[in-house]
């Protein structure tokens, strides 16, 4: 499931569609200031969409809204693990800390949030979780496991031929 599948899902599933339309294009075409004021309010009335939303839009940022890691870690972390269906703000959060964007670096904190995102089903979480534990950064060493992780991954059509690749080339280095 793509990014922009699972934001329109759950927008999809948590407001009614008379709201929702202008939302979702605006989005999809980065004009976000419009509507950051709206999700804002959605988001502090707990919506858990539009916490997502507003993460996803501070970590890609565009034309109307900049790149600003700090707000996105913030709006990521609003939403309990448990409530990440498809494991994207666990991969979010995964990759904040794994390169440090807006935080110190922390390999651990990173395969945490690897792992719970592999865990619900996101398939190149699944693939970068595997690659830590054949390194043994941030998580314990089990070569094995990875190993039986990579290969399955190699045959994954729902990953695209990079991360395929790269399992590959990790299974066999």
């Amino acid at each position: 499931m793509t990014k922009q599948s699972f934001l329109d899902t759950n927008l999809v599933m948590k407001d009614n569609n008379s709201q929702r339309a202008p939302l979702l294009d605006a989005i999809r075409k980065g004009e976000f200031a419009l509507h950051v004021d709206e999700l804002r309010e959605r988001a502090a009335q707990g919506n858990i969409a539009s916490s997502i939303a507003l993460g996803h839009i501070y970590f890609r940022g565009g034309d109307s809204v900049p790149k600003d890691y700090g707000e996105a870690l913030y709006w990521f972390k609003r939403i309990k693990l448990e409530d990440d269906a498809t494991g994207f703000v666990a991969s979010q959060l995964a990759t904040i800390y794994y390169k440090g964007l807006g935080v110190a670096k922390n390999r651990r904190i990173a395969a945490k949030y690897l792992r719970s995102a592999a865990l619900h089903g996101h398939s190149k979480s699944r693939v970068l979780f595997a690659i830590l534990q054949k390194k043994g950064s941030g998580t314990l060493k089990k070569p094995r496991s990875a190993g039986t992780i990579l290969r399955a991954s190699v045959c994954d059509s729902s990953l695209n031929i990079m991360m395929r690749f790269l399992a590959l080339v990790w299974l066999y280095p």
